[in-house]
């Protein structure tokens, strides 16, 4: 296509962006409410009966380290569970605060699976739709390892939701432009040493991110849906992430599940 002297074509993707926004519907949305949603959904779930069952025996280990005094918890900690530190050290601020019920000492979990339900949303909306994410968030919501996990005085759910965030953070990084990804890289580094501190094992993460970040080197960015075509919300629910290079990317054995919800 030819353009007139003096003029300029549009900039790749332009004509998209300008449909899209004139576009009724989830895609004009403020991008501060789509994660509420998904968030408000899975507190809720998460809040269903959450006092209900007593302590289970790791939970118990749970009060016993955050029920000692400050010193004594340090000295737990130079010979057993170190892994759970950070956690311990979170839950020993929580029950000065807020009590030692069953609900009180769960609550951070259901917090933290709230706050990863709102951030898949957002992960789902920049990789695939809007719709895309408030639907991965909401099935997220109705995952029964979510709601076992989002109810027990233990510090996975936090760890779910800071590799939720670093990975949030990792796909910003890969689509930021050169000047503002100093920013993002921050963020994302930040992310992990918390991370990692809430659980060393979760750094296991970090491999599927390599993969990721190849696929992205060799393949470029995925492509986006056809406009109205159903999103697969049950890949981004598992909000670590599965995008499949068989789509949007040149075909791989057996549907090598990687980072992007592509097509």
């Amino acid at each position: 296509m030819t353009f007139p002297a003096g003029t300029r074509p549009p900039a790749p993707g332009a004509g998209q962006a300008v449909a899209a926004a004139g576009q009724p519907g989830l895609a004009g949305w403020a991008p501060g409410w789509l994660p509420v949603i998904p968030a408000l959904a899975t507190f809720a779930v998460m809040l269903t009966g959450i006092g209900n069952s007593s302590f289970w025996e790791d939970e118990a280990s749970t009060l016993s380290a955050a029920g000692r005094s400050f010193p004594q918890l340090l000295r737990l900690l130079r010979h057993v569970d170190t892994v759970h530190a950070a956690y311990y050290m979170l839950m020993w601020v929580v029950i000065r605060v807020a009590g030692t019920s069953e609900t009180a000492v769960r609550l951070p979990s259901a917090l933290a699976m709230a706050v990863a339900a709102g951030v898949i949303a957002l992960l789902g909306r920049r990789l695939v739709s809007a719709g895309a994410g408030l639907a991965a968030g909401l099935v997220f919501a109705a995952l029964p390892q979510v709601s076992w996990y989002g109810q027990e005085a233990r510090g996975y759910a936090l760890a779910t939701a800071l590799a939720v965030v670093a990975s949030y953070l990792f796909v910003r990084v890969l689509d930021a432009p050169p000047a503002a990804r100093r920013r993002w890289l921050i963020g994302y580094g930040a992310s992990l040493a918390a991370l990692g501190l809430a659980n060393l094992f979760a750094l296991l993460l970090l491999p599927a991110h390599a993969l990721a970040l190849a696929a992205h080197a060799r393949y470029g960015p995925p492509r986006a849906p056809p406009a109205g075509r159903a999103a697969p919300a049950g890949r981004a629910a598992c909000g670590h992430w599965t995008p499949r290079i068989s789509g949007g990317y040149p075909a791989a054995p057996g549907n090598f599940h990687l980072l992007f919800l592509g097509h």
